[in-house]
């Protein structure tokens, strides 16, 4: 029964958190100490050989997961700095958890064990319940409390830790070498062992049968997995059988199958690897035999390994596969497994556009101005539509004004439609919410009514008729934690000890809900009340589990090598030479630093040209003053000096000659003289002042291939000389490079065209940036057939109304709208103005201005279907 319910994790708010952090570089504020509190649970509530082998098992995942992001380094680290607009969610593994939670447990052991230690954990809890707090604040009221409370040789211990290299350190192993107990692993082991030895048995039904695993609890079954991958992989026969003996092939115990199939697919060229790896991609999407299972579909915990192993083993299964059911993710899901199976390489940005405001946040992952003015309360009014698949509604923020002179509010507002909005009082930071839909309702927070163990959805048909779910939150919470589920689960209370004022249930689907509570109804208080011990009373009320759908994202590579860079920035230079020669008539534009007149537009020079120059400049500088050792302490240093402020580019270049008079050589002082600032400053034309040169490896390839197309002009039958598989091991940037090449021949023939765009799916592709290399060779030369037939297409897409469907994927991006409308208004005038006209109130206004200053004069009057062009878009 226990593995039906593998699925089961809590909402973000039933894991008691310690405190919130501040922002996204210290998330193991959340996750760390949680997993350490949750192990200690272990002890007290098991033994310490429990929370020896959960520390094992974490151990294991850590490794992994700092393994995969090698070409990541900053992503080891337990405090990460992210940039400006970066995702936190690329980050997402077991480091904040695992590597958190190690050191806490050091802690424990250097300042003289839980004696010690649990009345600070206590302190720390009771202090920083409901705030936020960053890791510096952390450590600050450590020291404090051991001063207060302790003894100097508490503080002398403490400073044994190796901090930096506890929060900043990178790489494959932990700052100090961890000890923990492996009372329950040394049988794992040895079973694991006995199956290395036995490869040379032809019978192994006479050496391992089911019994094996019979005083072994799945945590020890994991171990055991875990330390069969160590080993040589195992031949066909004995993966067979270890899947059928034991049950593994056909487990709903997550954890175990995807440790199965990772010793299936330990080899990833063996017989066995390609037999399990089509078992894998069926479970892990929840499509085995007996139809759409979904145990697992969407868990990042286990889809993210699972498809990283198929993928080694067979890339067009793994992505095949995802492609088929990736409309089943959730979106985190398939943004991390696309970087995983598929990855879109790209330079990590060392600078990048930054508003003086959005600078002096402490965190840089939000466009909010939350230092200025905070939301103190939230009130929802939503609705349900599952037909529609939306939510909307209403919420009321109450907010509270921080510093003098702030007159408007900033809110993070990604994918969300506002229609309206309106300003409330000051409260605490607590939401309420009211919340219709046809299917039962779950949220972070009390439920008000109907009751919860009422009658189901009170009492009216599930799936058809609507209910008015209200929910109040009266502890304060940062805004991350607000959580929502609606699906059609039903309710049941857990045993709750004498005298405690919360209430505890679990909540799954119809089939699984007496096996949920079978489950969690043994131990769930008993955490809990243990928890209480350790650190404050629960302040919540409820605490509820939900066994969670399969879409959730989670359970419980963008630079890779010098040779990534170098291809980033060939690709680039194809982006600054069309610039460039698109500005040939207006030179001042093709400058780094632009003489605006007084009244002139800014965005009339939108191009390429400060971000690549810019780029190569700053690349320049590195070279010459002798690379990366030597220039990227100049880079953290001027961050640092002028972050939040507004500079020019002289008092930049005056920062740059201060600091290495200062810090640097003579010899550095004289390799900066030695650069042409006139030439890279204003220069105008169409090369760099010097020649740079790139690492060429990954363009290869793509060279190669684009070459091949160019010498088959009069080969009839195609399908001959090219297949999918010519893409096989090129990434996206790389098929960009392809098509960008391509677009340096002269024009193919219609048929050639045709089958390009059929044989590797371009002319239907999702991918807007091969999409619109496509169009480009397609439309190379305007008076071709080719050009007159996707002149069509390319008009269809870029204003998002494909097969007349408005699909609008890349509608008003400036970096495909206008290069598509200057292509086909080349190949038919009235086509590219028409089209435009009768979709331009869907572009943004700058996008309009910038289309219309380009190709477009229109007559005064209202356009009733008849139209004009007074100059060409060239």
């Amino acid at each position: 029964m226990a593995e039906e319910l593998n699925r089961s994790s809590s909402l973000p708010f039933q894991r008691k958190k310690p405190c919130s952090h501040a922002n996204a570089s210290h998330f193991w504020l959340n996750e760390g100490w949680t997993t350490y509190i949750e192990r200690l649970l272990l002890q007290i509530v098991h033994s310490p050989a429990h929370r020896g082998y959960s520390f094992l098992i974490g151990f294991k995942e850590l490794y992994d997961d700092l393994k995969l992001y090698e070409s990541r380094p900053k992503y080891q680290r337990l405090v990460i700095d992210f940039e400006y607009g970066e995702n936190p969610d690329d980050a997402y593994s077991s480091v904040p958890y695992e590597k958190g939670a190690n050191l806490l447990l050091l802690l424990e052991r250097t300042l003289g064990g839980l004696d010690v230690f649990l009345p600070y954990v206590k302190d720390y809890v009771r202090t920083f319940m409901g705030k936020s707090i960053t890791t510096e604040q952390w450590k600050t009221h450590l020291y404090e409390y051991y001063r207060k409370h302790g003894t100097e040789e508490n503080i002398e211990a403490l400073d044994t830790i190796d901090w930096e290299a506890w929060m900043f350190g990178e790489g494959l192993t932990l700052p100090v070498q961890m000890e923990y107990d492996t009372t329950l692993v040394q049988q794992s082991n040895a079973l694991a062992k006995r199956w290395d030895n036995s490869r040379d048995v032809t019978d192994l039904s006479k050496v391992f049968d089911p019994s094996d695993l019979q005083e072994l609890d799945a945590n020890q079954i994991i171990a055991f997995l875990d330390r069969l991958q160590a080993f040589p992989a195992l031949p066909k026969t004995h993966i067979n059988y270890l899947g059928d003996v034991y049950g593994f092939s056909g487990t709903q115990n997550a954890e175990i199958r995807q440790r199965f199939y990772a010793v299936a697919l330990l080899d990833s060229s063996s017989p066995s690897a390609k037999e399990y790896a089509k078992q894998a991609a069926t479970w892990v999407v929840g499509k085995e035999i007996e139809g759409q299972r979904g145990v697992v579909k969407g868990r990042m915990k286990f889809c993210r390994p699972i498809f990283r192993s198929i993928h080694a083993v067979d890339q067009e299964l793994a992505i095949g596969t995802y492609l088929e059911n990736k409309l089943g993710f959730h979106p985190i899901a398939r943004n991390l497994i696309e970087k995983s199976v598929n990855p879109e390489r790209q330079l990590e940005r060392i600078f990048v556009n930054w508003k003086s405001t959005i600078l002096n946040m402490p965190d840089p992952t939000t466009q909010s101005n939350y230092l200025e003015i905070a939301a103190r309360h939230l009130s929802l009014d939503w609705t349900i539509d599952f037909n529609a698949q939306a939510i909307s509604g209403r919420a009321v923020y109450e907010l509270e004004v921080r510093k003098e002179g702030v007159y408007e509010a900033i809110f993070d507002t990604a994918d969300l439609s506002i229609e309206s909005i309106e300003v409330e009082g000051v409260t605490a930071e607590t939401y309420d919410a009211r919340v219709t839909a046809i299917l039962p309702v779950l949220m972070s927070a009390m439920r008000v009514s109907p009751p919860s163990n009422g009658p189901p959805h009170d009492g009216k048909e599930i799936g058809k008729e609507e209910v008015l779910y209200v929910y109040r939150q009266p502890v304060p919470i940062p805004s991350y934690l607000l959580a929502i589920a609606s699906a059609d689960v039903r309710y049941k209370p857990l045993p709750v000890p004498a005298g405690k004022e919360w209430t505890c249930g679990v909540w799954a689907e119809e089939e699984l809900i007496d096996a949920a509570e079978w489950e969690f109804k043994e131990d769930t208080a008993k955490y809990l009340q243990e928890e209480e011990k350790i650190t404050v009373p629960y302040h919540f009320g409820v605490y509820d589990l939900l066994v969670l759908p399969p879409s959730f994202p989670y359970g419980g590579m963008i630079v890779h090598t010098p040779a990534h860079r170098g291809f980033s920035f060939l690709t680039g230079s194809k982006s600054l030479y069309d610039d460039l020669k698109r500005y040939e008539s207006n030179p001042k534009y093709q400058r780094l630093q632009i003489d605006f007149e007084h009244g002139e537009n800014p965005d009339d020079a939108y191009s390429r040209v400060p971000y690549e120059k810019g780029a190569n400049l700053i690349l320049h500088l590195e070279r010459t003053l002798g690379g990366l050792d030597v220039f990227l302490p100049y880079v953290k240093d001027y961050v640092q000096t002028y972050m939040g402020k507004s500079i020019t580019t002289q008092e930049w270049k005056d920062h740059l000659y201060g600091y290495y008079r200062t810090h640097g050589t003579q010899a550095n002082v004289e390799a900066l003289d030695s650069i042409d600032w006139d030439a890279w400053l204003f220069g105008e034309g169409l090369t760099l002042p010097v020649p740079m040169e790139y690492d060429m490896t990954l363009a290869h390839q793509s060279n190669a291939l684009a070459e091949r197309w160019d010498k088959s002009r009069d080969v009839t039958d195609l399908s001959e000389l090219f297949g999918p598989s010519d893409l096989q091991e090129l990434d996206t940037n790389q098929i960009v490079a392809f098509l960008e090449r391509l677009h340096g021949f002269p024009a193919l023939p219609k048929t050639h065209v045709d089958y390009l765009g059929e044989v590797y799916g371009f002319a239907n592709t999702h991918n807007s940036e091969i999409r619109l290399r496509f169009y480009e060779v397609a439309l190379l030369d305007p008076s071709s057939v080719a050009a007159k037939d996707y002149a069509v297409q390319a008009a269809a897409w870029v204003v998002g109304k494909e097969d007349n469907v408005q699909r609008g994927v890349i509608k008003g991006r400036m970096k495909f709208c206008r290069p598509i409308f200057r292509a086909v208004h080349a190949v038919d005038k009235d086509m590219a103005v028409g089209t435009y006209l009768e979709h331009k109130l869907a572009f943004h206004p700058i996008a309009r201005n910038l289309i219309e200053k380009r190709f477009i004069r229109l007559f005064e009057g209202p356009w009733t279907g008849q139209y004009r062009s007074k100059h060409p878009l060239d």
